[in-house]
């Protein structure tokens, strides 16, 4: 008989190598999803209160009245308005910005450009929170405060997404830009109807990523917002956990979820060339 060794395959292409590899895969993945399962289940459950453990993974009886409870009494609808109007908006200002910066980064030549274009990579580097206080009386001086302008604006500026793009455009080849000057196409016609269609997959993953980062963001639209009814979904429901009950804020916390799921399901299969296109010129 052969033996199970390190590497060994079988005829039908089995190997003992991919089945440990697939093992481990699948529980670091039921890992990740339990926090979501539990959080779905709570929701749909009547007496479970904080810190209670064990905790039922199917629920006996569904109650469906903690979703309709919080959709009733709480601003939940409003905040989802908002930070939907937030999150859509401003992921497409943010990748319209950083495909056309990419674009100049990548293919025009000015004096200047290399360094223009590392001093503007080089704001990944500063955290946040460093600029939160000059942000919010910049915003304060032209009354934005509470308003969708505040949540927007200072987004839509993408160091990353720029950099993301320009490095991706730059393993585009050069012939398709020279072929569309030979048809008297401009320098906006060659970005918008040549280089926009053959950067698919990066722009999908900005726009999931920026769509991510919007959805979630807690800490900014906190500061930029004190009236309920410009709150975000995060911010309220940070305001929920004393309100409300433990499942009520459960279920809260799951319509919050399923956005940012979906988009991602939606746009998971450009992550990988997205990412790895994007890395392979500098």
């Amino acid at each position: 008989m052969l033996r199970a060794m390190p590497g060994f395959s079988r005829p039908n292409g089995f190997s003992l190598n991919k089945l440990l590899i697939y093992i481990i895969l699948f529980l670091l993945a039921f890992l990740a999803i339990i926090p979501f399962l539990l959080m779905s289940s709570i929701s749909l459950q009547e007496n479970v209160i904080r810190g209670q453990f064990p905790i039922d993974l199917i629920p006996d009886p569904l109650v469906w009245e903690n979703y309709s409870r919080i959709l009733t009494y709480t601003e939940i609808i409003q905040w989802f308005y908002n930070s939907m109007i937030v999150a859509v908006l401003g992921s497409a200002l943010a990748v319209f910005n950083a495909s056309l910066a990419g674009y100049v980064f990548a293919r025009m030549q000015f004096p200047g450009r290399e360094v223009l274009f590392w001093s503007f990579v080089a704001m990944l580097m500063i955290p946040i929170q460093v600029t939160l206080i000059p942000l919010y009386f910049f915003l304060g001086k032209f009354s934005w405060l509470n308003s969708y302008q505040a949540l927007l604006l200072p987004g839509v500026t993408s160091a990353f997404g720029t950099f993301l793009i320009r490095q991706y455009i730059l393993t585009v080849p050069t012939e398709y830009d020279d072929a569309a000057r030979i048809d008297g196409c401009s320098e906006l016609g060659i970005y918008w109807r040549v280089i926009m269609p053959l950067i698919k997959p990066v722009i999908a993953t900005l726009a999931a990523l920026q769509f991510i980062n919007y959805w979630n963001s807690f800490l900014y639209p906190l500061i930029v917002t004190t009236k309920k009814k410009m709150y975000t979904l995060p911010v309220g429901l940070a305001i929920l956990q004393d309100t409300v009950k433990f499942t009520e804020l459960m279920a809260a916390t799951t319509i919050a979820f399923i956005p940012s799921f979906l988009v991602f399901l939606f746009f998971q299969r450009y992550f990988v060339s997205g990412l790895t296109m994007s890395g392979l010129k500098g």
